[in-house]
């Protein structure tokens, strides 16, 4: 999505820390050991700056709920050319640093 609206600089933020440190040993080994640290890093081939940052998952409730929701599909790779409706109100919370606590 970010891609398509010409984003140039990229912070990319997950709750998956040991996915973080895999994605940037990746970076600077130039290896692929799984075929989804390979699609982030194409992925990341077309923006003129990114960043990979680990983030408390309180700290993004839409990437939680994204991954929730990703749960309801197939094994596979998704490529949004909108973010869900049910989100909107979520990313603006996002976009203005609010916190919002899990429940379980």
């Amino acid at each position: 999505m970010a891609k398509d609206l010409g984003i140039a600089k990229l912070i990319v933020e997950n709750d998956s820390k040991a996915l973080i440190d895999d994605i940037r040993a990746t970076q600077r080994d130039h290896g692929f050991s799984t075929n989804t640290l390979w699609r982030c890093l194409c992925e990341a081939s077309y923006f003129q700056e990114i960043e990979f940052a680990h983030i408390y998952r309180e700290g993004n409730v839409v990437a939680d709920k994204l991954a929730s929701t990703a749960l309801n599909f197939q094994a596979g790779y998704r490529d949004l050319q909108d973010a869900p409706i049910d989100l909107f109100e979520d990313l603006k919370l996002d976009q203005l640093g609010a916190v919002a606590f899990r429940h379980s």
